[in-house]
């Protein structure tokens, strides 16, 4: 065992019990915990429009598991392993000189928390139990009801599609990366796939009904195409705004950014190396009147 790794558990007064390895099914618990941290680690990413820092943002997903009330408990896991007393936006216990109790009154606090956590155990372990029943009954319910078909789909309808099947199954190259590709728009149905259109570079792709889900949103409040940029965690260039920098030496040379489904506020500097093959970059040199600059291979 790691030296490290038994520090830790002689810390915790517990013991490193093996399983198998990729057998998922002996760590259910632990892979259910991890699914949920992916989940919340990709809406915060989402938010960013970037993957690069994922590391950071990690302890905001920590907060957020150890303080929201789960629902086949009832509780926080902060009350079950600190007691309902402890708020974790005071992050500590005030000091001792705080308190202004005598030995005796913060005995008897202690004795009434160890109490309360217990019955608060007891309660969750009764949530559980139930909300696993209700899992089993909604999952063979789940099983007699009528699959995704071709008959729910409709020109102009925007779904979300499996990624391509490889060795593990239809994954997402990436775990940060959301478990199905998308949104894609409907243009054409046939019997058993439909033609769909890519939001960002309007290519058009066929894919079998059966990998698609519907792509569920409010279109008052949220752009298919935002989404889709996201998905694909490409940047795609809408503009080129000005320029700093000698036209002579073109390794120095950096270019204003004006990105595709975002607002002003995300506009970039970017340098050459970046840009040099981007047709809207072209499309700039040719306004400025240096198209000499455009590399030859794109040159007519």
């Amino acid at each position: 065992m790691n030296a490290t790794i038994e520090e830790l558990t002689l810390l915790l007064g517990t013991e490193q019990i093996l399983t198998t390895a990729h057998s998922h099914e002996e760590n259910t618990i632990v892979e259910r915990a991890n699914k949920e941290v992916m989940r919340h680690l990709r809406a915060l990413l989402y938010d960013d429009k970037s993957i690069k820092h994922w590391s950071s943002k990690l302890p905001i997903v920590q907060r957020i598991l150890n303080a929201s009330v789960h629902e086949s408990i009832g509780v926080a896991p902060a009350q079950l392993v600190l007691n309902p007393t402890i708020t974790l936006d005071r992050n500590m216990y005030l000091p001792i000189t705080a308190l202004n109790v005598t030995e005796r009154q913060l005995s008897h606090w202690a004795d009434r928390s160890i109490h309360l956590q217990h019955k608060i155990l007891e309660q969750a372990q009764a949530l559980q139990k139930a909300k696993d029943l209700a899992n089993i009954k909604a999952r063979a319910e789940r099983a007699t009801t009528r699959k995704w078909s071709v008959d729910d789909l409709k020109i102009g309808q925007y779904v979300l599609a499996e990624y391509p099947e490889s060795g593990m199954g239809h994954r997402a190259p990436n775990k940060l990366m959301a478990p199905l590709r998308g949104p894609y728009e409907i243009m054409a149905i046939e019997r058993t796939s439909c033609l769909l259109r890519d939001l960002v570079t309007d290519r058009l792709n066929k894919v079998k009904v059966q990998l698609l889900k519907p792509y569920k949103h409010d279109p008052l409040r949220q752009n298919p195409l935002d989404a889709a940029i996201h998905d694909r965690e490409e940047f795609y260039v809408e503009s080129i705004l000005r320029h700093k920098g000698s036209w002579s030496k073109k390794k120095e040379l950096k270019f204003l950014v004006q990105w595709k489904g975002f607002d002003p506020s995300h506009n970039s500097w970017e340098p050459w190396s970046e840009l040099r093959d981007n047709v809207n970059l072209h499309t700039y040199l040719i306004m400025q009147g240096v198209p000499k600059l455009i590399p030859s291979k794109f040159q007519i």
